[in-house]
Order: C-alpha cells, then structure tokens, then sequence
C-alpha cells in the first residue's frame, strides 16, 4: 500500500497563513468565520479549517495508493493544537507502518464496541445455544467439545474485532498437529459462524 501525506488544496477552500509556518495558538483563537470554508495550515497536511458558522475544526489530510484522504481530529479549542498534532503524529506512523489510517480506526472503533459487549467464547456460546435445537444430540455435544477444548483456551478472551487469520490459523495449526484434520475443518467452519 502506497501511503503519504498529501499536500494543496481542495478546490474552494483558501488557504490562510500559507508556508511552512507552525499554527499558533494565538492565530487559530483569533480566526474568524469567512463567507467561505477556508484553513489555517499548520504542518505536515494539518490544518484547521474555519467554517462560516464559527467552527474550528481539526483536519489532516495524507494519501493512500495515490486516493487523497482526510482524517478529522475533532474541534478546536476543545482539541488543543498539542492535541491535534499527537493525533497526526499517530496516523503519520500507521501509514509508515503501511496501513491506511481511516481502516485502521474503523477497526479500533469496531473492536472498542465489541470487546466491551462481547468476547469471542461468549458469542460462539450464543451461536451455538440459537443452533443446538437444530442439531442432533450428538453433533451438538461434539461442536461444544470442541469448541471448549480446542478454540475457547486460544481464541475466547479475544474480542470478534481482534481475532486475525493468523491467530485462527495458529488455533487451527495445533487441532491439525495432533492428527484431527476432520475437526479442524469443522473448527474452521464453526469459527466463521460463531
């Protein structure tokens, strides 16, 4: 993945305090609403932008496979400049690490939601209690067997958002390891379900 920072503007918004120039604090406090959107650069593709109705907005923009994109840090005052600057300096490390910001932080949004509601082991409970009517007696004990002896020690504390294919693989890697290839196939298809 091809990922930087983008640099310009977009079309109808101007930039005000252009150059290299660090914002301060005393400019963006001083900043008043135009007729039009327009931003107050600060450095490395953040900026604040100034709307007409008085708000102050923390915007960031960077590149990903050649797609501008934008990151949105909140409003300021109530998103310091310090603030908004550890905020860029944060997604300028996951797209060195490669990782397009925007995914990487609708992922710690999901994984935030489901780790606090639900760990792994209790939703594959869940699913297996809606399932276990459907299911003859002795398919049922086997898919909870299983699940207890083979996937709940390894993968059950992880939230649905944590689990990875590597660590589902991994799981998987130790039920083949000890010669149970057909339970490690019917693990795999209980795992995408639960």
């Amino acid at each position: 993945m091809n990922c930087q920072v983008a640099g310009g503007t977009p079309g109808g918004i101007k930039r005000q305090f252009g150059g290299t120039d660090m914002l301060s604090d005393a400019k963006a406090r001083k900043a008043k609403p135009g007729e039009k959107d327009y931003k107050l650069a600060d450095e490395k593709g953040l900026h604040l932008l100034v709307r007409p109705n008085g708000s102050k907005l923390w915007r960031h923009k960077y590149r990903v496979n050649g797609k501008e994109k934008q990151a949105s840090y909140g409003a300021y005052p109530e998103v310091s400049i310090r603030a908004a600057r550890d905020r860029r300096d944060e997604t300028r490390e996951i797209l060195r690490a490669g990782n397009d910001p925007a995914i990487e932080a609708r992922k710690a949004a999901a994984s935030a939601i489901t780790s606090s509601e639900h760990s792994f082991e209790s939703l594959a409970r869940e699913w297996y209690e809606i399932n276990r009517s459907r299911w003859v007696d002795r398919h049922a004990e086997d898919v909870i067997t299983s699940l207890e002896r083979d996937v709940f020690p390894m993968l059950g504390e992880f939230a649905p958002g944590e689990l990875t294919a590597p660590l589902i693989l991994a799981c998987l890697r130790q039920v083949e390891n000890r010669g149970a290839i057909e339970t490690a196939g019917r693990l795999r298809r209980a795992v995408s379900h639960g």
